[in-house]
């Protein structure tokens, strides 16, 4: 049912710009309209490792996400952080980005969690780097392949496509 050209818009992840070029099932039911998705526990991974990547800081939706797919409440987070779960909540329902140092942090608990190969100091780095590129994330398009979830990362003015498993 679902050509090259279509694209599903996976806003059941709370972020609202991924798109699935491949990977999901529209179907019919008593209940109306359903889609299924392929390996959802794939996709969040990648979508969570793109998020990690991004050249900008996190909104509070994406910080939202990584949080969730770190299976942590707002207490515990904000614990991490030494703030308080009502500012966390506040970091995730403003339309600011979340600001330092929790955006390199959470990406930091993260990356270490699904890819444990790096420091601090040098996830640090790699993240002020993106910063000062001064590109923007602008879409994710994700799609299946024979080794699993691919992501390409639309960028302001160029495209930039990243494979991960």
């Amino acid at each position: 049912m679902n050509d090259e050209y279509q694209k599903y818009h996976y806003f059941e992840c709370g972020l609202d710009n991924i798109y699935l070029s491949n990977g999901y099932e529209f179907h019919e039911t008593p209940h109306g309209d359903a889609v299924s998705i392929t390996d959802v526990d794939g996709l969040h991974r990648i979508i969570g490792m793109s998020l990690v990547d991004k050249p900008e800081p996190l909104t509070g939706t994406e910080f939202r996400f990584l949080r969730v797919e770190l299976d942590l409440s707002q207490e515990a987070i904000g614990e991490i952080l030494g703030r308080n779960e009502r500012q966390v909540r506040n970091w995730e329902t403003s339309r600011k980005s979340v600001p330092e140092p929790a955006n390199t942090i959470i990406r930091f608990v993260y990356k270490e969690r699904f890819s444990p190969k790096v420091t601090l100091e040098e996830f640090s780095k790699a993240i002020a780097d993106l910063q000062k590129a001064g590109e923007r994330l602008f879409e994710l398009h994700l799609r299946t392949t024979d080794h699993g979830w691919e992501a390409d990362q639309i960028m302001v003015g160029r495209l930039i496509s990243v494979r991960r498993q």
